[in-house]
């Protein structure tokens, strides 16, 4: 049975996200509270970072219950990592085709 007087905040989220990301990173793109830098990229930090960031604090708004929540950001960064390994399969693909024409 879910306990309803446990919030969980985009914060909580985000920090429970930060703890092993690489140099705990994801923290540079939001202040504790509220993602920071919403409207441009920072051409000198972490692009995935701030793609995680923006994405999270933008789609879970809409639920307020803590487990709808929780679930909802999961979802959110395991489609993103099928994504990102659809990407490199491609990529591993390309590079195949290339180098067998390279040889041939």
């Amino acid at each position: 049975m879910a306990n309803t007087e446990i919030e969980v905040s985009i914060a909580d989220i985000l920090n429970a996200a930060n703890r092993y990301y690489p140099n705990r990173y994801l923290a540079k793109y939001f202040d504790g509270n509220e993602p920071v830098n919403m409207d441009t990229f920072d051409d000198e930090g972490d692009v995935l970072a701030q793609v995680l960031t923006r994405i999270l604090a933008r789609s879970l708004p809409e639920y307020t219950d803590p487990e709808e929540r929780i679930s909802r950001a999961e979802g959110i960064l395991e489609r993103m990592k099928s994504d990102v390994e659809r990407a490199i399969e491609g990529l591993d693909e390309f590079s195949n085709e290339f180098y067998d024409a390279v040889e041939n």
